[in-house]
C-alpha cells in the first residue's frame, strides 16, 4: 500500500504551478480593463463552402446562436448528414501574442467530423465522411491543437469550424457548454488532463485486481469476486469516459463511446449482486432482473446505430435512478439487524448515489463538462475498506477468546516474540517491495541513447543504499545521469544532465524520479514542437532550467536537487552547460586534470528564488578531450588518518583520482576505493570528444585565400568573387570570412554581411565578438528579431558584459519597449552603480 501512496505522491508532485498567461475564452468576451464578460456572438450556417475560409464577417445567411451548440437542436429537417459552419470573430490582443508562445485550442467537446480554420488557414481536421455518410466518428473531450503563431495578427481574428455529421446524434456539435478557449499550449495540457482523477480510476483497477487474487485465495468468499468485477468495470468505464485512448487519432470514438456505454450499464448491477453476496450470500431476483435488462442493453449498443445509443443511455439512467430504493432497503434492514458493516457501507454508497444523480443530471440537461462520479466511487472503496477492517477485527477476537484458556503466559511470551519478529521481516519485506518498485520507476529514466562517431557519453553508477528483494541484489539512491540528443536551429546536440537528490534511499529516488521525469518531458516537447527547435541553445538550457526549479520550488524545500546541465555541439564541439551547487566539471586534457570552473553562481534546484541571473557557461572541447562530472560521491570519502577516520575535505583530490584512472570510469572509481569509503551515492558522467574529420588545403586554395583577401583590402568586387569560388574548408573559413564581412561592411552592406557571419558563426559558435557583430549588422538593417535572438544569446553567456547590455538596450529603444528598456538600464547599474550614461538614459527614459 506505501509504494501506490508513493506513486500517487510522484504523478501529483510532477505538475506545477503555470504562470498566468493571456486566454481567449470562446464562449464569453470579456473586456480586460472592466473585467466584464457577455456571451460571445457566434454565427452558424447550415451549409459549408470554402468561399467561407475568406469571409470576414457572416451575411444574412448566417444566424447567431449559444453554447452549448448541438446540431439537433438546430437542424429542423429529416436529413441524416449536414455539413454546418459556425463563426465568431475574436480579438488577439499585443499581451497575447507577447505572452502566448505556442498557442493551442481547447475545446471540452466537439464531434463528429470536423474542421478548424484560423483566419481561413486549417489549424485541425479530425473524422471522415463520404457520400453523405460518417465512416470515421471522432468525437473528442477536452483535446488540445497547436495553432500556428504566425497565423494570429493584432486585432480581429476569424475562427472557423466546419462540423459535419448525423443530426439526430447529439454528440454533432459542441456538446458542453464550458471549457471553450486559446491559450498557452503548456496551460491547455495541464488544464485538460485530469490527473487526480486518472489515478484514481488505475487505483480502482489495483483494487480489483487485489480482490480478484483474495477471491482465488478463498473461493467462499463469492462478494470478493463480484467487488473485482465492479472495480475493473468502473475502471474500464472510467478509462473510455476520460478519453485516454483517443489520444491515438487512429481510433473511431464512436467504438470508445459503445464500449464506454456497454460497461457502464452494468455498474449499478454489479452493486447490487456485490451487496447481496457481501449480506445475503445469494443473488436476489431484482439483481437478476437488473443483469438480463444490462445484458439487453450492452448487447444493443454494440451494433445500434449512433444517434440511438443515447436512447439506450437514457433507458439505462431512468432504470438506474429507479433501482436505486433497492440497495438502500437492503442495507437499512441489515442495519436494523444490527450490522455495523451495513451502516458505513451505506454511506459510502450515499455518497456514490448522490454523485452519480448529479452526473445523470449533468448528462441530461446541464451539460457541464465536470463529472464527479471516478471521485465518489472512491468513498464506495472506503466504505468497503471499512467492512473488511471489521471483519478481520472480528476474526481476531475470535481467535483471542478460543485461547484465552491454553496456558496463557508461556504462549502469550511466544505468540509476542512471533508477533515481533513477523512483525519485523513484514516490514523489511515490505520496504524492500517498496524500494524495488521505486528502481522499476527509476530505472527507464536513466538512459544513455547518445551514440556519435565523434562523440561518447559513458554513466558509472553506484548508489549508497544497497537491498535484496526475491535472492536479488539492488540498489536506490538520488544520483541519475541522463543523455540523449535534440536538433536545435537544424544542429544536432547531445544533451546531458547529471543529478544528486537530496535525502537518503526513497526520499532521494523521488526527487531523482521527479528529475527524471520532467527532463524526459522537456526532451519530448522539443522534439515535437517546430517552436522549440528554433531557439538557441543558451536558451533552451534557460527554459529547462526554469521549468526544472518551478516543479521542485512547489516541494517547499522538502525535496532539492543539484544538477549540472548541458548540450554539446557534435559537430563542433561547443559545449553548453549549467551548474546548480553541483561539484566542478573537470577536464582531462593531456593527461592531466583540472576544473573547467572555479566558483558557482547558481543555488540547488528547489530553493525558493532565483537570486542571481541564468548564466549559461560555454567551453570548446578539442580533439580527444575528456569531460567529467559528477556528484558529491566523489569527494566524501572517509579517509584512515592513523587510527581515526577523517572525512575528506580536498576537493582537488578527485582530480589526482583522474588522472590516476587515466579518464577511464571504472579505474577512477576503483581509484576512490583505495584512497578511502565512498559515504555517500556516485554517479559519474564522462563525455569523450574525438574532434572534426580532418580536412587538408590544397596549396592552390591557399594562394587564391591570400589573393582574394589581398583584393578586398584594396577594396575591389574581384576579391569577393575569388574567396566565394573557394571551397571553404575549416582551416580557411576564418580568415576567408573574416575578410569578407569587413569589405561587406565598408560598402555598407550589412545584409550580406549578416548572412556570411551566420555561416561563420555555425562553423565557430565560440567566436563571441562575431556574434555581437551579428546582432549589431541585424539591427543596422532592423532585423530586430534576430538582432534580439544574437543578444540574448550573449546576454546568457555573459549576463553582466557592459558592451552586451548596452547593445540590448539599443534594441529595445528601437523597438520602443519601455518596460524591457528600463529593466536593461536597472541591469546596467546594478553591474556598474557610477555609470553617468546609463544614469542619464533612465532618466530620460522616464
Amino acid at each position: 500500500m506505501k509504494s501506490l501512496f508513493i506513486l500517487l505522491f510522484l504523478f501529483l508532485s510532477s505538475f506545477f504551478t503555470l504562470r498566468a498567461v493571456p486566454s481567449i475564452n470562446l464562449i464569453q468576451d470579456c473586456e480586460t480593463d472592466t473585467y466584464t464578460c457577455k456571451p460571445r456572438t457566434w454565427y452558424y450556417n447550415p451549409v459549408f463552402s470554402d468561399n467561407f475560409l475568406r469571409m470576414k464577417l457572416p451575411d444574412s445567411n448566417w444566424k447567431p446562436v449559444k453554447f452549448p451548440i448541438t446540431v439537433r437542436s438546430l437542424h429542423k429537417g429529416n436529413e441524416t448528414f449536414i455539413d454546418y459552419a459556425f463563426f465568431t470573430e475574436i480579438n488577439v490582443t499585443k499581451e497575447f501574442l507577447q505572452k502566448v508562445s505556442h498557442p493551442t485550442i481547447h475545446l471540452s467537446y466537439i464531434g463528429s467530423a470536423f474542421s478548424i480554420y484560423m483566419n481561413g488557414k486549417l489549424i485541425a481536421k479530425e473524422g471522415e465522411f463520404k457520400d453523405g455518410q460518417m465512416t470515421f466518428y471522432r468525437a473528442l473531450r477536452h483535446h488540445n491543437w497547436p495553432i500556428d503563431k504566425l497565423l494570429f495578427i493584432e486585432g480581429k481574428n476569424f475562427l472557423l469550424i466546419r462540423i459535419s455529421g448525423d443530426p439526430r446524434y447529439s454528440g454533432t456539435g459542441f456538446y458542453y457548454k464550458d471549457g471553450y478557449h486559446i491559450t498557452e499550449h503548456a496551460v491547455a495540457e495541464y488544464e485538460s488532463r485530469d490527473w487526480a482523477g486518472t489515478i484514481l480510476t488505475f487505483l480502482y483497477l489495483a483494487f480489483g485486481f487485489y480482490h480478484l487474487f483474495l477471491f482465488i485465495k478463498r473461493r467462499q468468499e463469492v462478494y470478493n469476486l463480484t467487488y473485482a468485477l465492479l472495480s475493473i468495470d468502473i475502471f474500464i468505464y472510467f478509462i473510455c469516459r476520460i478519453g485516454i485512448p483517443l489520444d491515438y487519432r487512429g481510433l473511431d470514438s464512436m467504438y470508445i463511446e459503445r464500449m464506454e456505454y456497454f460497461f457502464l450499464f452494468y455498474a449499478n448491477t454489479l452493486i447490487y449482486i456485490f451487496i447481496d453476496q457481501l449480506f445475503e450470500r445469494r443473488i436476489s431476483l431484482f439483481s437478476k432482473f437488473c443483469l438480463f435488462i444490462s445484458l439487453i442493453l450492452s448487447m444493443a449498443v454494440l451494433f445500434a446505430p449512433a444517434y440511438f445509443t443515447e436512447y439506450l443511455l437514457l433507458a439505462w439512467q431512468i432504470s438506474a435512478l429507479l433501482s436505486v430504493p433497492y440497495g438502500f432497503s437492503v442495507l437499512i434492514r441489515h442495519i436494523k439487524l444490527k450490522n455495523k458493516n451495513a451502516m458505513a457501507l451505506l454511506i459510502g454508497l450515499s455518497m456514490y448515489i448522490i454523485v452519480v444523480i448529479y452526473d445523470i443530471a449533468n448528462s441530461m440537461f446541464l451539460n457541464y463538462s465536470i463529472y464527479l462520479a471516478k471521485y465518489a466511487f472512491f468513498s464506495f472503496i472506503v466504505g468497503i475498506a471499512v467492512v473488511l477492517a471489521n471483519r478481520f477485527l472480528n476474526l481476531y477476537e475470535t481467535v483471542e477468546d478460543l485461547n484465552e484458556n491454553l496456558e496463557r503466559k508461556v504462549e502469550k511470551r511466544t505468540r509476542e516474540l512471533q508477533h515481533s519478529f513477523e512483525e519485523i521481516k513484514n516490514l523489511k519485506e515490505k520496504q524492500d517491495g517498496d524500494y524495488f518498485l521505486t528502481t522499476l520507476l527509476f530505472k527507464p529514466l536513466m538512459s544513455n541513447v547518445n551514440k556519435k562517431a565523434n562523440l561518447k557519453i559513458e554513466f558509472l553508477l553506484k548508489q549508497k543504499k544497497q537491498f535484496q528483494f526475491k535472492g536479488k541484489e539492488h540498489e536506490i539512491g538520488g544520483d541519475i545521469c541522463i543523455s540523449d540528443s535534440i536538433y536545435l536551429e537544424e544542429k544536432e546536440y547531445a544533451v546531458f544532465i547529471n543529478g544528486d537528490a537530496m535525502g537518503k534511499s526513497i526520499q532521494g529516488a523521488g526527487g531523482a524520479i521527479v528529475l527524471g521525469v520532467v527532463f524526459k518531458s522537456i526532451l519530448s516537447r522539443t522534439r515535437l514542437l517546430k517552436e522549440m527547435q528554433k531557439v538557441s541553445p543558451e536558451e533552451w538550457l534557460k527554459l529547462a532550467f526554469i521549468e526544472l526549479q518551478n516543479v521542485f520550488e512547489s516541494f517547499d524545500c522538502s525535496m532539492l536537487i543539484s544538477i549540472v546541465m548541458g548540450l554539446v555541439d557534435v559537430e563542433t564541439g561547443m559545449m553548453y552547460y549549467i551548474n546548480a551547487e553541483h561539484p566542478f566539471i573537470c577536464l582531462y586534457r593531456d593527461d592531466k586534470a583540472s576544473f573547467l570552473d572555479t566558483e558557482l553562481s547558481l543555488s540547488k534546484v528547489g530553493i525558493p528564488g532565483l537570486y542571481n541571473p541564468i548564466q549559461v557557461s560555454t567551453f570548446t572541447l578539442n580533439k580527444d578531450d575528456v569531460i567529467i562530472m559528477g556528484s558529491d560521491g566523489r569527494d566524501d570519502l572517509k579517509i584512515e588518518m592513523g587510527d581515526v577516520l577523517v572525512m575528506n575535505e580536498d576537493e582537488t583530490l578527485f582530480l589526482s583520482m583522474i588522472e590516476k584512472g587515466q579518464g577511464k570510469l571504472e579505474l577512477i572509481y576503483k581509484a576512490l576505493l583505495e584512497v578511502g569509503e565512498i559515504t555517500d551515492d556516485l554517479s559519474l558522467l564522462k563525455i569523450s570528444y574525438y574532434g572534426r574529420s580532418e580536412q587538408v588545403v590544397n596549396e592552390k586554395d591557399r594562394k587564391l585565400l591570400e589573393q582574394g583577401i589581398e583584393l578586398l583590402q584594396k577594396g575591389k568586387e574581384e576579391g569577393l568573387n575569388i574567396l566565394n569560388s573557394i571551397e571553404m574548408l575549416l582551416p580557411l573559413l576564418t580568415q576567408a570570412s573574416r575578410a569578407i564581412v569587413s569589405y561587406l561592411e565598408d560598402n555598407n552592406r550589412y545584409k550580406d554581411a549578416a548572412i556570411k557571419l551566420e555561416e561563420y558563426i555555425n562553423f565557430y559558435p565560440w567566436d563571441e565578438k562575431a556574434i555581437l557583430e551579428l546582432s549589431k549588422n541585424y539591427l543596422i538593417i532592423k532585423d530586430y528579431p534576430k538582432a534580439l535572438f544574437y543578444a540574448n544569446k550573449l546576454k546568457l553567456r555573459k549576463p553582466d558584459d557592459k558592451e552586451v547590455l548596452y547593445h540590448l538596450l539599443s534594441i529595445y529603444l528601437e523597438l520602443k519597449e519601455k518596460d524591457k528598456s528600463i529593466k536593461t538600464l536597472d541591469k546596467i547599474l546594478h553591474y556598474y552603480p557610477n555609470d553617468k550614461k546609463a544614469q542619464l538614459l533612465k532618466a530620460d527614459i522616464k
